[in-house]
């Protein structure tokens, strides 16, 4: 290996390349080389940066002991809140002490999960650190112990009001403050975002979601993405709608603005709707009534979580989706009352969309399984060749003896499929081996419930092989940088840690 001199004939713009594709180790190595270097990779190192304070998985959102991290299992509780305290306690310091540190900090995220009310010191170590951002963009809290208070939004609304873009905070008791002051907010989530929404309603009654509604008219124009959750979006001001690109309503009790929403947004590219009560008739009424709305739509999820009468939804719903000819990305997760016969026509729909590369589905009746032969033919008859990307609920009765092949030889016909995602409810399907073997040429990650792996290749043998799976909290807190590619961020959005959380298969007792 030669000497830093024999690489100093290289452009800056050359090293910037090449140490943006470094591993994350390497980059930290590079710091010590020279000072051009260390600043170029301080800023792909720290322009991100997490505070924990607590640990997430402590705090009753991983049921399941089979779940834990290698090096957490290997790490004691207390031993671990201690060293993610010491690092929270030294990046908040330097960000407070050091102003070139704090100028390449963009992102900041805090995930909140201590149980114990004392935090005066986390909260003062963690404002003093806001203060000190000249270039914050983004921020992020998840969790809600403790909650995200006035004091914070406060101070960022102080230092960062003129430089932030996106922020998200969840609901909690204390929403009163305005939003004015970020006038170049582009991206909001008002408790949607945060912990990836676990199935699991929690209602926060009518005095919070009036603190919501409140919170929505402070708003500044120009927001493009909003991300709310229960009702408080059927009482916003229309003039968030003028801009608004992406909108995604998480567990609302009423869908009675559904309408007056799909109305009104006329420049949206992004919808979607995630419902775990049975509005059967409020979905109905909505498409039936405006099948033209949405023009520009490119992005549709609809994730229902209990069962529909779809003999009323079929016909409106797929009228709607027929007229959205710009559509890439399809998101549909609906469970039949009546039968297959009442799913076919969202199959069927997809045959004319002929722009469709992003796909997640799952069409299921209650009395029959779902992998028959005959669905597993219809199922590869219908889904566009072109997918890139595909996430596919499996709900298998009796395991078929052949099933594996024809699954597999249905992944492969799909020759640009780079992602993949498989969530079986039975967690008895495994595909991991025979695609390691024999997959789509372009397959880039597979993912098995909550099991992300990149798909490699050993550099001894030269054969395929997966990486290390995916630490639990890049799931839990999963977003567009983990994947590095916002197709297939959207894919997972809104699907929470319960929704993908079952045994590996081969982890059964």
């Amino acid at each position: 290996m030669g000497t830093v001199a024999d690489y100093s004939r290289l452009p800056v713009e050359l090293w910037h390349i090449i140490v943006q594709f470094l591993p994350r180790e390497d980059q930290k190595t590079i710091l010590f080389v020279s000072k051009p270097l260390h600043d170029y990779a301080l800023s792909l190192l720290f322009s991100r940066v997490t505070i924990c304070l607590g640990l997430w998985r402590l705090y009753g959102l991983v049921p399941n002991p089979f779940h834990q991290d290698m090096d957490e299992e290997e790490e004691s509780e207390q031993g671990q809140l201690e060293r993610q305290h010491n690092i929270a306690w030294e990046i908040l310091r330097r960000i407070s002490r050091d102003p070139q540190f704090a100028r390449v900090v963009k992102v900041i995220s805090v995930r909140a999960f201590i149980e114990d009310n004392d935090t005066v010191f986390q909260f003062r170590a963690l404002l003093d650190a806001i203060e000190s951002l000249p270039n914050l963009q983004a921020f992020h809290w998840y969790g809600v112990g403790p909650p995200v208070n006035a004091l914070v939004l406060q101070t960022l609304a102080g230092a960062s009001s003129a430089t932030i873009t996106e922020l998200s905070i969840p609901v909690v008791q204390d929403m009163t403050i305005s939003l004015a002051p970020f006038v170049h907010l582009r991206s909001l989530s008002l408790g949607g975002e945060p912990l990836q929404q676990p199935r699991v309603k929690i209602r926060y009654g009518n005095a919070q979601s009036h603190r919501t509604q409140s919170c929505l008219q402070t708003v500044p124009p120009g927001l493009s993405r909003l991300w709310t959750y229960e009702d408080a979006i059927w009482d916003a001001p229309v003039r968030i709608f003028d801009h608004l690109q992406d909108l995604f309503i998480l567990l609302p009790s009423t869908l009675d603005g559904l309408g007056f929403v799909l109305h009104h947004c006329l420049d949206l590219r992004s919808f979607g709707l995630l419902l775990d009560e049975d509005m059967t008739s409020s979905l109905r009424a909505a498409f039936q009534d405006a099948p033209d709305s949405l023009p520009n739509l490119t992005s549709f999820k609809l994730i229902v979580g209990i069962t529909l009468d779809t003999c009323e939804v079929a016909e409106p719903l797929v009228n709607f989706l027929r007229k959205k000819t710009r559509l890439r990305r399809l998101d549909l997760e609906l469970i039949s009352r009546q039968g297959n016969y009442r799913l076919s026509p969202f199959l069927n729909i997809l045959t004319s969309l002929t722009h469709l590369e992003i796909l997640g589905i799952r069409l299921v009746d209650l009395d029959h399984d779902y992998l028959t032969h005959t669905n597993m033919k219809l199922l590869d008859s219908k889904l566009p060749l072109g997918l890139t990307a595909l996430l596919l609920h499996l709900d298998i009765g009796d395991m078929q003896d052949d099933i594996h092949q024809r699954l597999i030889a249905m992944f492969k016909r799909r020759s640009k499929l780079r992602y993949l995602h498989i969530l079986d409810a039975e967690a008895i399907f495994d595909l991991k081996q025979q695609l390691l073997e024999d997959h789509p040429p372009s397959l880039e990650l597979v993912g098995y419930g909550p099991y992300l792996r990149w798909l490699e290749q050993d550099p001894e043998t030269g054969f395929p092989a997966y990486s290390p799976p995916w630490r639990r909290s890049q799931v839990m807190f999963r977003g567009v940088h983990e994947f590095g590619c916002e197709d297939w961020e959207w894919l997972l959005r809104g699907r929470g840690m319960r929704a993908l959380d079952e045994l590996e298969p081969g982890t059964r007792d």
